[in-house]
């Protein structure tokens, strides 16, 4: 006997980003994903209901989260079963994670409200059913992010070059990712310093701890456009090494770190390897399809070795630099 299948329900799901402002109105990304502006019933709403509902370490932004203006939008197609949570969360998380890599900017999501819109109903009266997800929202917002128009569609760019590889890392980029994030809700900025020595561990030492030289090397081979910003990019990496390390076995952490000839306060540095970071994620996305993560350390390793390798090295980074939004190390 033949079992009709259940017939498939339609939700949408609105993800308000805080701390978000963007010059065009819509962006779209894909198919039923998109960032749009809240209409003005969603932003009275939001301030309404939802800023009630945060609580815990996400209630210290109760101000700013009411002034969002912007929320990410997507379908969510159910047929049967338990609705998939975690799928809706990720597809969010995977937004604010493309803007985090794209450009600096403390932008966060902290609630997804879900309604039907097509289909049997579905838990009558229960929506909005509201998801929260304070890892993606608790760091204060230090910066504002801005998607400037002139750089909206070079960001539906990058979200097609890298989205996939977000939904599915490889080896070690997957952790890297996670640091990224972890570091957005670290309040000090020793932690997030560790968060991103980790990432960079992940996405190009894994042999292991203790290869400072190694890895400097290899991210500023990956991510300088000159013989100049590569050097001052692997001592950057060597520093936060070093900084690291003086952190975890409890020595005072000082108020500057040293680069080159000149002193860094630790916010400042803490920002600067958080965007190297960043960026090393985004260059081993977008290289992937031409060199494998594993692959692309050889080619980093021989660099060094052979003008050859760094030649063929350097025209494939800066075929795809374009996408990046030119970061400033």
């Amino acid at each position: 006997m033949a079992v009709k299948s259940p017939e498939p329900t339609r939700f949408t799901c609105i993800a308000p980003l805080a701390n978000f402002e963007a010059d065009t109105p819509s962006l779209s990304l894909e198919d039923k994903l998109r960032i749009r502006a809240m209409t003005s019933e969603e932003h009275r709403s939001w301030q309404r209901d939802l800023v009630g509902a945060l609580t815990g370490p996400v209630s210290l932004h109760a101000g700013s989260f009411a002034e969002t203006r912007f929320v990410v939008e997507y379908d969510y197609m159910h047929s049967g079963g338990a609705v998939d949570t975690a799928w809706i969360m990720a597809r969010a998380a995977q937004v604010v994670t493309a803007l985090r890599l794209y450009d600096r900017g403390d932008v966060a999501i902290g609630v997804v409200a879900i309604t039907q819109i097509a289909g049997a109903p579905f838990w009558p009266g229960s929506w909005p059913m509201r998801l929260s997800n304070v890892s993606l929202s608790v760091r204060p917002f230090w910066a504002r992010y801005a998607l400037e128009k002139e750089h909206a569609e070079n960001f539906q760019k990058f979200w097609n070059a890298v989205s996939g590889s977000m939904e599915h890392p490889g080896p070690g980029i997957r952790t890297a990712l996670d640091r990224l994030n972890s570091g957005y809700t670290k309040t000090e900025y020793e932690d997030q310093i560790i968060d991103a020595v980790i990432g960079l561990e992940a996405a190009l030492a894994p042999e292991g701890s203790e290869l400072s030289l190694r890895l400097s090397n290899r991210v500023a081979m990956l991510l300088g456009r000159d013989d100049y910003q590569r050097a001052r990019i692997a001592k950057v990496v060597k520093a936060a090494y070093d900084l690291r390390s003086r952190i975890v076995h409890g020595t005072d952490t000082p108020q500057t770190v040293k680069v080159n000839d000149s002193h860094m306060r630790i916010p400042e540095f803490s920002g600067m390897l958080e965007r190297i970071l960043a960026s090393v994620i985004t260059m081993t996305i977008l290289l992937g399809s031409w060199c494998p993560r594993d692959k692309l350390i050889q080619r980093l390793d021989g660099a060094l070795l052979s003008e050859e390798v760094k030649g063929d090295l350097i025209k494939k980074i800066l075929g795809q630099a374009n996408l990046l939004r030119n970061p400033t190390f």
